[in-house]
C-alpha cells in the first residue's frame, strides 16, 4: 500500500500568505507552502506532480478523490517544487484550497490538509474631505462652553457665531 501512494510528511498542513494582486485591486493572491518527504522530491524527473484545487465549497474529493462541482481551478508544479502562487481570488469569498502529490507512474494521489482561506473585502472609505473656506451650517445649535482640538497640522482659529435667540441657526466658521 505505501508503495503504490505517494509518500506525505508527517506535517500535511498548509502555510500561506494573502497579498493584493498587482493587476485588480478586487482581487488577491495567495502564496502556499508544504513540506515535501525526500523521496518525492528526489525521484526520477516528472513521477510526482504537487497540484492545488481551488474551491468556493467544502471539499470531498480529498477524502473520496472524485472532482465535485464547486472547482474553481486546479493549478500544479512539479516535485522539485514546495510552493505556488495562485491568483485571481476575489475579495469578499471563501476558498478551499487542497494540495494533493499524484504519482504518474500508479495513478494514485495523496492529499495534504484542506486549506480555508477568507479572503475580506476591504473596507470602504466613507470620509468626506471639506475645504477650509468651506462653511458648516449648526441648525438649531446651543453652545454653552467647549474647546475644538485643532486638526493634525492646523493653525487656524476657530470663531464661533452664537446669538442669542435660540431659533436662529448658528455658524461656525473656520
Amino acid at each position: 500500500m505505501d508503495a503504490f501512494y505517494p509518500p506525505l510528511p508527517h506535517d500535511t498542513r498548509l502555510a500561506h500568505a494573502v497579498s493584493k494582486s498587482d493587476e485588480n485591486p478586487e482581487t488577491n493572491q495567495v502564496l502556499i507552502t508544504w513540506k515535501a518527504v525526500d523521496r518525492v522530491r528526489t525521484a526520477e524527473a516528472n513521477r510526482y506532480r504537487f497540484c492545488a484545487i481551488v474551491s468556493r465549497k467544502v471539499p470531498d474529493w480529498a477524502v473520496c478523490g472524485e472532482l465535485n462541482e464547486g472547482l474553481e481551478s486546479i493549478h500544479c508544479v512539479p516535485q522539485t517544487n514546495n510552493s505556488m502562487i495562485i491568483q485571481k481570488l476575489r475579495s469578499g469569498k471563501r476558498y478551499f484550497i487542497t494540495v494533493f502529490v499524484r504519482d504518474s507512474l500508479h495513478g494514485s494521489t495523496s492529499s495534504y490538509e484542506t486549506l480555508e482561506v477568507n479572503l475580506r473585502r476591504a473596507p470602504e472609505k466613507n470620509h468626506t474631505e471639506t475645504r477650509k473656506d468651506e462653511e458648516k451650517s449648526l441648525h438649531d445649535a446651543v453652545l454653552e462652553a467647549g474647546t475644538l482640538p485643532a486638526k493634525k497640522g492646523s493653525t487656524v482659529d476657530y470663531q464661533f457665531m452664537v446669538s442669542t435667540n435660540a431659533t436662529q441657526s448658528s455658524k461656525v466658521s473656520r
